[in-house]
């Protein structure tokens, strides 16, 4: 087992994670790193088993706000195995939150550990959560957000009303999309289509006029905006 964890302060985290660690499994964990671009170190443990070993612990997690704590422990952690947990407890805990409680611990997550498969969950499940329901108090920060200098919190702007369907506010949507369109970056790219696709499912039109007023467009948004509307 590796020695290079962090101490635990709380014990559902430490029970948890210990049971994570005594999974490791080496081979395994060069495949996941090298999947992830080398940009993290994990203990080798798949998804299915790490599953299994948080349902053991789950009926006693934290709960509601309380869960906040929790996930910055987790986020200090060396293995990424330690962030899906905290991603899950997000998941399962995050439509409790009030934005005075939640915005500045999710920018951190956002800015910290970056990469797509946290990120995502993040702006989804937690950004996504507390901006539908709390909208007048969320929006300013995530406004911000959109001009950002980290590309991580322009993509949470992007897409972190995936699934709103007909509650999609579209002047907030057209912002944060703009701000982007000449950007040569992947991530900026991937997610314009990705939040045009999903929005297209509920206002096809709106997405095609959309895209036709903007040329500028990259290719790969284009494509990823109107892949589905065809069938539409």
């Amino acid at each position: 087992m590796t020695n290079s964890e962090l101490p635990l302060a709380s014990s559902w985290t430490s029970e948890t994670y210990s049971d994570l660690l005594r999974a490791e499994n080496a081979n395994l964990a060069r495949n996941m790193a090298a999947y992830m671009k080398d940009h993290f170190e994990f203990l080798g443990v798949p998804k299915p088993l790490r599953s299994e070993i948080q349902r053991r612990h789950w009926e006693n997690r934290p709960r509601k706000s309380n869960a906040i704590p929790y996930i910055n422990e987790l986020w200090t952690q060396p293995f990424r195995e330690a962030q899906y947990l905290a991603c899950d407890l997000l998941k399962a805990e995050s439509k409790y939150w009030a934005p005075n409680e939640a915005l500045a611990s999710l920018e951190s997550w956002i800015t910290t550990k970056s990469w797509w498969d946290s990120v995502d969950t993040i702006a989804v499940h937690g950004v996504g959560v507390l901006l539908q329901r709390h909208p007048e108090e969320v929006w300013p920060t995530v406004q911000r957000w959109v001009y950002h200098e980290n590309l991580w919190l322009n993509r949470t702007a992007i897409i972190c009303q995936l699934g709103f369907r007909s509650t999609t506010h579209t002047e907030r949507l057209d912002e944060a999309l703009c701000a982007h369109t000449r950007s040569a970056e992947f991530f900026h790219r991937k997610a314009i289509g990705w939040a045009l696709r999903d929005y297209g499912k509920t206002n096809p039109r709106w997405v095609r006029q959309w895209v036709d007023a903007h040329p500028e467009l990259s290719g790969l948004s284009r494509r990823e905006a109107l892949r589905l509307l065809d069938n539409l």
